[in-house]
């Protein structure tokens, strides 16, 4: 309930104000977003893409905000049943699209607005390897890109010997092709990593050709 989020939400972001740090909140409810961003968050993560068509104006209430939009199919507790798609990448594409343009309709700025591909979010370990290695492809609907592979369960496959706790050498190569693909945001646990080889071979393996060189910039925010 938005009562619960926002009794344990609100008392963290005057805590951690102080500190200095960016704060980001992940949730579905704009009366949460809305709340958290007058208390002093700088992003408002949706994974659900604006379920609640209260969500894109709540955050272009606030000029200087961040709106994350994922993909995701049903909800977290039945997208395991909706990972059917005919062509992946262009569905994942055609299904973020009319959310950012919501967005953008509502006055959310366009470099206020990134698009997630919802690693692991209705999409099996395979689909998320291949998502991986085109993700670049995304950056063609004219926004940034925000992607989140750390530790997720797709790395299971390709480092099977490490439990989720200790993938952060396969969230550094997913990581490393994702920034070779111009995504200018990562969602990491932590930024210390080394990196094995595995995962970023694996995602390689899905389309070499996919990972054009670059140097965007990372940011933490």
């Amino acid at each position: 309930a938005d009562e619960v989020q926002l009794d344990r939400l609100l008392p963290a972001i005057g805590a951690l104000l102080p500190l200095g740090g960016a704060l980001s909140i992940d949730t579905r409810s704009a009366r949460v977003a809305e709340a958290c961003l007058q208390a002093g968050a700088c992003m408002i993560n949706d994974v659900s893409a604006l379920s609640d068509p209260r969500m894109a104006e709540a955050c272009a209430a606030h000029p200087g905000a961040w709106l994350t939009l994922m993909h995701m199919r049903g909800t977290p507790e039945t997208m395991r049943e909706q990972c059917q798609y005919d062509f992946l990448l262009g569905e994942v594409a055609d299904e973020l699209a009319p959310r950012a343009a919501d967005a953008l309709d509502a006055g959310v700025a366009p470099d206020r607005l990134l698009l997630d591909p919802g690693i692991g979010f209705a999409k099996t370990a395979d689909q998320s390897c291949a998502l991986l290695a085109s993700v670049g492809s995304l950056r063609a609907l004219g926004l940034e890109l925000l992607v989140g592979p750390s530790r997720k369960s797709f790395q299971a496959g390709l480092i099977p010997e490490r439990s989720a706790p200790e993938r952060d050498c396969g969230t550094a190569g997913a990581a490393s092709s994702c920034i070779h693909q111009e995504v200018t945001t990562l969602r990491l646990h932590s930024g210390k990593y080394w990196d094995d080889g595995r995962a970023a071979a694996g995602i390689a393996a899905q389309a070499p050709s996919a990972i054009p060189p670059g140097a965007p910039i990372v940011r933490t925010d």
